[in-house]
C-alpha cells in the first residue's frame, strides 16, 4: 500500500507541473498578443505613415554622435527606411516581393537595431519566453517581464510589459561572457490610429548611456511618390515577405570550427560577421562587423565560407536572407 500511494504521490506532482507549466506558456503568449496588436504599426490593414526619428550615440567617452532615421511606410508591400549617422548610411527599400538594401557598412551605430524595428514583435514567439514570469519596477513604472531560458553561451533575455497598458516596456539583455547587462527602454508612446509608437527609446549598458531616440515626426500618409520605391542601384536584393508565414531565420546545418591563428588569446572573445545566405544555403558577401584582431577576422571569414545553411524562408518559399553570425575561437 505505501508504494501504491507514492506512486500516486508523484504522478500528482507531474500533473500539477506540468499545468503550470502551460499556465506559464499562454501567460506568456498573451502578453507578446497584447503588446504586438497594440504597437504593431506596420500590418495589413494599418494607416500608411511618414516617420522621423532622431538618435545620438553615446561612446564611453561620453562624446555623441547625432544621426536620423527616417521610414515611409505604405503597406507591407512598399515601404522605404534611411538611416544617416556621421559617415553611414543606409537604405532600405521594399517593392513588392523585392527588398533592395544600400550601405556604407554593414556595421550600423550601435543601439539602432532599436529603432522602432522591434516594436511589432513578430519575430518574437513565447516558445521562447516561458523560464521565468515575474513582476519588477522599471523607471517607478509596474512591469510584468518574460525571461528566456539561457543559450549555450550562457545569454538570456527578457522582454517586460506594462501591467497597465500591455505595451512593451523593456527589453533585456543579458551576456554572461562578460558580465554585460544591456537594457532598452521604450517610453511615452504616441497614438498612429488605434496603434500606439514609444516616442523616446533608451539603450544602456551596466546602467550607462549608449543611445537615445527622440520621435520627431509621425503622421499618417494620403499619397506617396512613387520614385521613393524605386529599385537602389548597385543595392544588395533580397526578398520582401508580405504574407501570414513571415521571414524565418536560416540555421546552420553545417559549421566546421575556425582555426585560430594564435594560440594565446582570450577564448571568450568572439568575432561577428554581416553576410547574405543564398536560396541555396550557401554564405556570400562575408564581412567582419566586430573582430577583437583582424587575424581572427580573416580566420573566422575563411571558416563561415564554409559553413552550410537551411536557407530562410519568406512566406514559406527559401529565399536569400541578411544574417549575422558569431564565430567562437577555442583553445
Amino acid at each position: 500500500m505505501k508504494a501504491l500511494r507514492t506512486c500516486v504521490a508523484v504522478g500528482l506532482v507531474s500533473i500539477a507541473g506540468l499545468s503550470f507549466a502551460e499556465k506559464k506558456k499562454q501567460e506568456a503568449h498573451n502578453l507578446i498578443d497584447r503588446a504586438r496588436h497594440l504597437s504593431d504599426i506596420r500590418t495589413n490593414g494599418s494607416l500608411p505613415f511618414r516617420m522621423k526619428i532622431a538618435f545620438k550615440v553615446i561612446d564611453g567617452h561620453l562624446n555623441e554622435n547625432d544621426g536620423t532615421y527616417v521610414e515611409t511606410w505604405a503597406s507591407p508591400e512598399k515601404w522605404r527606411r534611411e538611416m544617416i549617422s556621421g559617415d553611414f548610411r543606409r537604405v532600405v527599400v521594399a517593392n513588392g516581393i523585392k527588398l533592395w538594401t544600400s550601405e556604407t557598412s554593414p556595421l550600423a551605430p550601435p543601439g539602432t537595431a532599436d529603432l522602432g524595428l522591434r516594436m511589432d514583435l513578430s519575430s518574437v514567439s513565447s516558445e521562447s519566453w516561458i523560464d521565468k514570469i515575474a513582476d519588477r519596477k522599471i523607471n517607478s513604472a509596474a512591469v510584468r517581464c518574460l525571461e528566456s531560458n539561457r543559450d549555450l553561451t550562457g545569454h538570456n533575455t527578457a522582454l517586460c510589459f506594462d501591467r497597465a497598458t500591455g505595451l512593451l516596456s523593456a527589453h533585456i539583455a543579458f551576456v554572461a561572457s562578460d558580465s554585460t547587462v544591456m537594457t532598452c527602454v521604450y517610453s511615452d508612446y504616441e497614438k498612429l490610429g488605434d496603434r500606439s509608437f514609444p516616442r523616446t527609446m533608451q539603450r544602456s549598458e551596466n546602467g550607462n548611456p549608449v543611445f537615445e531616440s527622440t520621435l520627431v515626426e509621425l503622421n499618417t500618409e494620403t499619397s506617396f511618390d512613387p520614385a521613393l520605391f524605386a529599385p537602389l542601384p548597385g543595392a544588395q536584393e533580397s526578398a520582401n515577405c508580405q504574407g501570414a508565414i513571415r521571414h524565418d531565420a536560416p540555421k546552420a546545418v553545417y559549421k566546421p570550427d575556425p582555426i585560430s591563428p594564435r594560440r594565446d588569446f582570450d577564448p571568450r572573445n568572439t568575432v561577428l560577421l554581416w553576410l547574405l545566405i543564398g536560396a541555396d544555403g550557401i554564405p556570400r558577401g562575408l564581412k567582419v562587423v566586430r573582430s577583437f584582431d583582424p587575424a581572427f577576422g580573416d580566420a573566422a571569414i575563411k571558416a563561415v565560407q564554409n559553413w552550410r545553411f537551411q536557407p530562410g524562408t519568406c512566406d514559406g518559399q527559401p529565399a536569400a536572407t541578411e544574417a549575422t553570425v558569431e564565430v567562437v575561437f577555442r583553445r
